[in-house]
């Protein structure tokens, strides 16, 4: 798994939402689960100084047994920078972004 270095610095194309509002992340792969957890420690380090994100949860998928992790951003958009790179990482079978009142 070789993903792009990421700073964990707010973009400065990062959109600020209202404050009462969360944008999240939802990934999911076909990988096994030691890379999950891999993938899992290298976000950790990315967004360990940026109180506004969170990880919300990570498991298997009931259906199809996809691996997934789920990241939220609390009153601004997910970092396009972070998308780019979910875009282009093979190892991310898809990902979907939304928005709800936080």
């Amino acid at each position: 798994m070789d993903l792009i270095p990421y700073t964990g610095e707010a973009p400065e194309r990062q959109q600020q939402l209202r404050s009462d509002m969360v944008q999240g992340v939802m990934i999911t792969m076909l990988a096994e689960d030691e890379t999950r957890l891999n993938l899992l420690s290298k976000i950790g380090y990315w967004f360990a100084d940026r109180p506004e994100v969170s990880l919300i949860d990570h498991g298997v998928t009931d259906k199809q047994g996809l691996r997934y992790i789920v990241l939220e951003w609390n009153g601004y958009d997910v970092d396009p920078l972070f998308l780019a790179i979910l875009d282009e990482e093979a190892l991310i079978e898809d990902y979907t972004v939304y928005t709800r009142e936080g």
